[in-house]
């Protein structure tokens, strides 16, 4: 998983150097997308077998997993300093991830996600998606001019490579994901661990494990651009993309209050501070990696005192 995530770095790099796409949109297109691949398997798996509330919390605590966790997790065992491009936290971004994290909370409230719902959800995330297309050089602006570098780099054979490159990568990424995920749920029913505890807290930061990998190479490689599109695409997906299938292939109940109330309250805790720590200096400290990681911490012991 370490080596893949190096080559899907690699494969995101070359790309974004020939000018198409910024590394940002990339990362969180590419990286963030199919990174999510594990959730979006386990959404419609568990819409298809009728319990799509499966989906759904596994979702929400893969969000939480990968801004409380995951991203700390990988503040703390890198020895790079991670540094904070004010680009990637304009007020406009920080608006489109505050509204997509929270919309499938909001559309719950009535107790219910339908299948309106689900393709609003999905109709959110291709809305995201142009908005970080158009995160481009300005020269690089318009229809007739990407077409034509598009070309040109084609018949370089640059983008073939990478995006085989890219595509190897998320295969053996998913992979490796799938049986070390496999391993960890093994031992935890073996253990005779709760099947909630393991649904979020083993099974949505499992599912999550590409990020972490991902995230610790790009500090490492200084490729700061790769770390915050990766973790902004995937929480994209995640509140957006997974849970918009799952609504979409079937509509089912969901009782926000109390079910999911101590969910919503971690994820705001956390997303606040992500969002305040990357404002206040121009990069993320170790001992804010800490704090986030406790607040984390004290979300599982709620759940699990609670369930």
């Amino acid at each position: 998983m370490y080596k893949a995530a190096d080559w899907l770095i690699t494969g995101i790099k070359t790309i974004a150097d020939d000018g198409l796409f910024s590394k940002f949109f990339l990362a969180s297109i590419i990286a963030g997308v199919f990174c999510t691949v594990p959730e979006l398997f386990i959404g419609i798996t568990s819409s298809l077998e009728r319990v799509p509330t499966i989906g759904f919390g596994n979702s929400i605590g893969s969000s939480i997993s990968n801004l409380g966790l995951i991203f700390p997790l990988a503040i703390l065992l890198s020895t790079s300093k991670l540094v904070v491009h004010k680009e990637d936290f304009s007020l406009k971004t920080v608006f489109y991830l505050l509204t997509a994290a929270l919309f499938p909370f909001l559309l719950v409230l009535d107790g219910a996600l339908s299948q309106i719902d689900g393709l609003f959800l999905i109709a959110l995330f291709v809305v995201y998606s142009l908005y970080m297309f158009n995160k481009r050089p300005h020269s690089e602006r318009g229809i007739r001019t990407f077409f034509v570098r598009l070309e040109h780099s084609i018949h370089k054979g640059k983008i073939q490579h990478s995006l085989l490159l890219i595509f190897f990568a998320i295969i053996v990424l998913l992979t490796a994901s799938h049986f070390l995920l496999g391993a960890v749920q093994f031992i935890a029913q073996a253990l005779s661990i709760r099947p909630f505890l393991i649904a979020v807290f083993i099974l949505a930061p499992g599912t999550s494990l590409p990020e972490l990998f991902v995230s610790l190479r790009s500090i490492k490689k200084r490729e700061f651009n790769v770390l915050y599109g990766d973790i902004f695409g995937s929480l994209i997906s995640n509140a957006n993309l997974v849970i918009g299938v799952t609504g979409l292939i079937r509509s089912y109940q969901v009782a926000v209050f109390p079910e999911y109330l101590f969910s919503l309250l971690g994820l705001l805790a956390i997303f606040s501070l992500f969002i305040v720590f990357s404002q206040t200096r121009k990069r993320f400290d170790r001992w804010e990696a800490v704090v986030m990681l406790g607040v984390y911490l004290l979300f599982f012991l709620s759940e699990a005192l609670l369930h």
